[in-house]
């Protein structure tokens, strides 16, 4: 059999290919949890008029830091935090968007709050 000896600029090559190609084989190699968004509680304000209510949330999943974006009834983005208060009736919908690269990923949860009927 005869002995194979491989020229320094293969072994070169060889490793350049292997080298470049390790960022694509970890990241098709890694597998993330999809982001959950779990509303923990959400408090519905007293009266028509008030700010008193509240949502609290937990994320989980994905690519931390998370991008997040709090609009209420379709409006513009109006907090960017994980919790909120202040909050009057209405449909609020929160945006999380992971940090992944390059695909980062995102979900959506919409939470209302209302004013209950009170019957003296």
């Amino acid at each position: 059999m005869p002995k194979i000896t491989p020229k320094k600029n293969h072994i070169y090559l060889l490793l350049f290919f292997l080298i470049s190609s390790l960022p694509i084989i970890m990241a098709s190699g890694e597998e993330f949890a999809s982001i959950s968004i779990t509303v923990n509680s959400n408090t519905n304000p007293t009266c028509s008029d008030s700010n008193d209510g509240a949502i609290n949330i937990s994320i989980t999943g994905g690519t931390q830091p998370y991008s997040i974006s709090w609009k209420k009834d379709g409006g513009s983005t109006f907090a960017t935090t994980e919790d909120i208060s202040g909050l009057n009736p209405g449909s609020y919908t929160v945006t999380i968007t992971d940090n992944s690269t390059p695909n980062s990923e995102s979900a959506t949860k919409t939470i209302s709050l209302s004013v209950s009927d009170v019957i003296d």
